[in-house]
């Protein structure tokens, strides 16, 4: 392929004020690729007003413009559209950002090429939930087969070693079925939790502050000194419809997950907010209700990120993997979702629709 010799395209000026309306960002790069014309979409993208961007190349304005410039020129070789989806660029003028765009360029009859970039972090973000969604999904009934699987000999193993504790010959014998009947109770526990609550959930409404007080509550109990636990609400937040044994557990698992983090020393804050234009799988709500739980821990292992909320998935020594995946299910079971961050501080968040809420498709 071989670059274009420069022409001014022929531009689009009686269109360039529906161009400018267009939530998509478009550019209007002549035949030598340089810019001619941005919508306000575009200025936004870019991270540069429309004076900075004029007669500047793609690769000047995107780290990833080479790409760009090799979709406009094959463009030109087949004289017609040529995409390139998923694409990951930086603004050059905003370095520490990062996009997911989807590019199309069409060549001009007279001349030229109209670039078209569309964000698509939402719909990247929407595919990512439905995945861990239907992951999570299969990896419960997974578990819960599984679970079944054990409890049927697990029963018939303690009942073996409570006949046997009975027709031993010496009572210091019995140490060793006390042993085998522990580790079967112990082992039966460990299964009820990966099966999670059987029962349905039942709502009602509930002043959202009163389960959160009575997490605080229970994990002030088994905070070490050295932790600092810091209440932080948002007192705008409407009664929702809950059902308040499973979100108070959901909490409570994700307040000792912090504990457990910190150590000895730390600070854990269980925060409220109102969140606006928030969406949860595929709907969008105007307003969520959104519940932080945030520690001074080291966070989670990079290589985890994806799989935190799988059954079984630990990056603690020791840890069964469940309450994560436990306190997902109990949210998914309201609407809502948790999703994981780390920047300063590590924070998961519960997002729960309100209840007057109706969800846009």
């Amino acid at each position: 392929m071989s670059e274009l010799s420069p022409t001014s395209p022929q531009s689009l000026p009686a269109e360039h004020h529906i161009l400018g309306s267009l939530t998509t960002s478009i550019f209007v790069l002549d035949n030598a690729l340089a810019i001619q014309y941005v919508n306000q979409a575009g200025e936004t993208l870019a991270r540069l007003s429309r004076q900075r961007i004029i007669n500047l190349r793609p690769e000047a304005v995107f780290d990833s413009g080479e790409v760009i410039r090799k979709v406009c020129l094959r463009a030109a070789e087949v004289m017609g559209p040529v995409e390139v989806r998923e694409l990951s660029a930086v603004p050059l003028a905003d370095p520490g950002s990062s996009l997911d765009i989807d590019v199309t360029c069409v060549p001009l009859d007279d001349g030229g090429f109209v670039l078209e970039i569309r964000n698509i972090a939402n719909r990247l973000r929407i595919k990512r939930d439905n995945e861990i969604a239907s992951r999570s999904t299969v990896s419960r009934t997974i578990i819960r087969q599984l679970a079944h699987e054990i409890k049927n000999p697990l029963g018939g193993l303690r009942g073996a070693a409570q006949l046997l504790s009975r027709r031993l010959p010496r009572p210091d014998l019995t140490e060793y079925t006390d042993v085998i009947i522990h580790e079967a109770d112990r082992l039966a526990t460990l299964v009820d939790s990966m099966l999670g609550p059987n029962r349905p959930t039942h709502r009602n409404a509930i002043n959202l502050h009163r389960v959160l007080d009575h997490v605080m509550k229970l994990v002030e109990t088994e905070a070490p000194p050295g932790v600092q636990l810091i209440r932080d609400y948002d007192p705008s937040l409407p009664r929702l419809l809950l059902d308040e044994d499973q979100l108070t557990q959901a909490v409570l698992n994700l307040m000792r997950n912090s504990l457990q983090a910190v150590g000895e020393h730390g600070t854990i804050c269980l925060r409220s907010r109102i969140e606006t234009g928030f969406t949860i799988g595929e709907f969008r709500y105007s307003m969520v209700a959104r519940i932080d739980v945030e520690d001074s821990g080291p966070g989670v292992p990079d290589e985890l990120r994806d799989q935190i909320f799988f059954p079984l998935v630990t990056g603690r020594t020791g840890g069964t993997g469940l309450g994560l995946a436990l306190a997902q299910d109990l949210v998914n079971r309201h609407g809502g979702v948790i999703k994981y961050r780390n920047n300063e501080f590590t924070c998961f968040s519960i997002y729960l629709p309100l209840d007057s809420d109706e969800p846009e498709l």
